[in-house]
């Protein structure tokens, strides 16, 4: 139960964190989505990077709870995290 909180919490407070800072980054570096007169109706640009934050706070979450040594943490297979680890860093940016 205080596994599922740790990550719950954590992940939310990651995500909290990292979503200003992605989208000020992306802003200032112009990775952006420019409105048009035609199929996008956003009045400003609007950052492309908002997976970043979630995957990082996702990331970061697991890490927090591997750290604490909760029984949870047991749970988790780091062969199968790095295994999957090459098709996330693919999707991610497409993402």
């Amino acid at each position: 139960m205080f596994s599922l909180l740790t990550l719950a919490i954590s992940s939310f407070l990651l995500w909290l964190l990292l979503t200003p800072l992605v989208r000020n980054f992306s802003v200032r570096r112009g990775w952006v989505d420019n409105p048009d007169s035609g199929r996008k109706a956003h009045r400003w640009p609007v950052p492309r990077t908002g997976g970043v934050a979630l995957v990082a706070a996702f990331v970061g979450a697991y890490g927090v709870l591997l750290l604490t040594g909760l029984k949870g943490s047991a749970l988790v297979d780091l062969d199968v995290v790095w295994r999957l680890a090459p098709a996330v860093a693919i999707i991610l940016p497409l993402a």
